[in-house]
């Protein structure tokens, strides 16, 4: 290519970060896909769908990379609450995506990590 690549595979085991935040703000043209967020850790992926309003929460996944690396059942919203991740785990996940969904630069007290 004529530029060389600007960023870094999120798969290299070198990678630094704790997590990734991942996002979609549906445009007026698209779609039936509304808006979302989500973190992705080493061992999880969590994600929000939000309503019109990109504020208003309406459905969590949550994935086990581990047992599950290909994303093909959320352990949230299904038949089985015995098999939800620890609250804990999930409270932080979520505290976690609601930071870097409104954090800025890379000082101060709302840096983004």
């Amino acid at each position: 290519p004529a530029y060389p690549p600007d960023g870094r595979s999120l798969l290299d085991p070198a990678w630094e970060r704790d997590r990734v935040l991942v996002e979609y703000f549906q445009d007026a043209g698209a779609g039936s896909i509304g808006p979302w967020g989500s973190v992705r850790t080493r061992d999880a992926q969590y994600v929000e769908y939000y309503g019109p309003d990109g504020v208003t929460l309406e459905f969590r996944e949550y994935y086990d990379l581990q047992d599950d690396p290909f994303q093909l059942r959320t352990l949230l919203g299904d038949t089985s609450p015995a098999n939800d991740p620890p609250p804990n785990e999930l409270q932080a996940l979520a505290l976690a995506l609601a930071h870097d969904r409104s954090c800025q630069g890379t000082s101060g007290p709302n840096a983004c990590p």
